[in-house]
């Protein structure tokens, strides 16, 4: 029989590695040579996804956001993004608008870039140091949400959004 200590270091062990799986895989860097699709201004044809992202902890740096399109295996997949942008941050709120290219599923992950080095920093054990989150604030407590966690369906004009930011 293994010792009630050594079971709960292992949990914890599993746990932490867990962790780090999930924010290995979110995508590190919000900029591309791709040209994005750009912040929104108006034609009523045009679907647009006005964001709100709320528990900026400061206005420190920017706030990457990564649209991906409706295929499951493309969330959070390196370079399969539909489009992206960096906003400056405000403590508390950011507001901002992004256009999708044609009705349909999509999903949303962002993050706090702090610094603005570019990057979601993290821990030595792979813990996200910067704020992070995705549509529907899909959960993210062992792993990375399933892009059906994340996703909503979004159709011509407006599109409200709301993600609130983990630290």
């Amino acid at each position: 029989m293994v010792p009630i200590r050594r079971r709960a270091g292992a949990a914890a062990l599993l746990t932490i590695a867990a962790c780090a799986a999930v924010f290995l895989s979110f995508p590190a860097h919000a900029k591309s040579e791709r040209e994005p699709l750009g912040l929104c201004a108006g034609a009523d044809d045009e679907i647009r996804l006005d964001l709100r992202v709320s528990g900026v902890r400061s206005p420190d740096g920017e706030v990457a956001i990564v649209l991906y399109g409706g295929r499951a295996k493309d969330f959070l997949a390196k370079g399969a993004w539909v489009n992206r942008v960096r906003v400056p941050a405000t403590k508390g709120t950011v507001e901002t608008c992004l256009l999708a290219p044609q009705p349909g599923q999509y999903a949303i992950a962002l993050y706090h870039d702090e610094d603005a080095n570019g990057k979601l920093n993290k821990t030595w054990i792979g813990i996200p140091d910067e704020g992070f989150g995705f549509s529907n604030d899909a959960p993210a407590p062992l792993r990375a949400p399933r892009f059906d966690e994340a996703a909503f369906t979004a159709g011509t004009g407006d599109n409200p959004l709301e993600i609130t930011l983990r630290y």
